[in-house]
């Protein structure tokens, strides 16, 4: 194989990996960073746009966190249970 086929399948893969990462970066920042890190209540945007960058790279680390922080929906509560009993 040529290095220069080598190199283009390679930034391909990059590419699509920071796409990847880009997508979820979103996401994270916005929805899951409180549920995989309770201790970060809200945040500001400053904040936010500071863990982007980290969130993009390091995405499959944080999905699997991010997933294992996840309340699973039997333990959600509806709107029966928030009922008052008498």
């Amino acid at each position: 194989m040529p290095i220069a086929m080598i190199t283009s399948v390679f930034l391909e893969l990059l590419g699509i990996y920071l796409c990847c990462g880009f997508v979820f970066g979103v996401f994270f920042v916005l929805r899951g960073t409180q549920a995989a890190y309770p201790q970060t209540p809200g945040g500001t945007w400053g904040f936010k746009i500071m863990i982007f960058p980290g969130c993009a790279v390091l995405w499959p680390f944080l999905l699997g966190r991010w997933l294992k922080h996840r309340v699973p929906n039997s333990e959600k509560p509806n709107k029966n249970s928030l009922k008052i009993k008498k």
